[in-house]
């Protein structure tokens, strides 16, 4: 019974081993993406910025990078993307702990748009507080 055990494990193993080895996972394609952000004019000091599509929110691919002096870098996934920013500091308003700089427009609402592809990987997003 102990060599039936030790031979069922090895056929165990040696079978997973081979499936590892034999399935290729294959990265999606990303492009290096930058640019800037500004409001009302500034360059936008410190905050986020998202690029997501439903697929990518469905995939787990949704691109994301800090902002920071108006400058952000980040790994984005090609397709057409709604852009969504934060910048969330804390609130001298008692009644709340934290506000975001960034009007709703440009994030739980947002209407920015860009389509990310090899001839589209810079850009500049000019928001403004209206």
């Amino acid at each position: 019974m102990k060599a039936f055990s030790t031979t069922l494990l090895v056929i165990i193993s040696v079978g997973l081993s081979a499936i590892g080895c034999n399935s290729e996972r294959k990265l999606p394609t990303r492009f290096d993406v930058s640019g800037s952000v500004t409001l009302d004019g500034k360059p936008l000091e410190t905050g986020s910025i998202s690029f997501r599509s439903e697929k990518d929110i469905a995939d787990g691919m949704v691109a994301s990078a800090d902002i920071k002096e108006g400058q952000f870098s980040a790994k984005v996934p090609p397709g057409e993307k709604t852009i969504v920013i934060h910048s969330i500091v804390q609130s001298t308003d008692p009644r709340e702990e934290f506000k975001d700089l960034v009007p709703v427009k440009y994030n739980k609402k947002s209407t920015l748009t860009a389509n990310v592809d090899v001839e589209n990987t810079q850009f500049t997003f000019n928001l403004t507080s209206e």
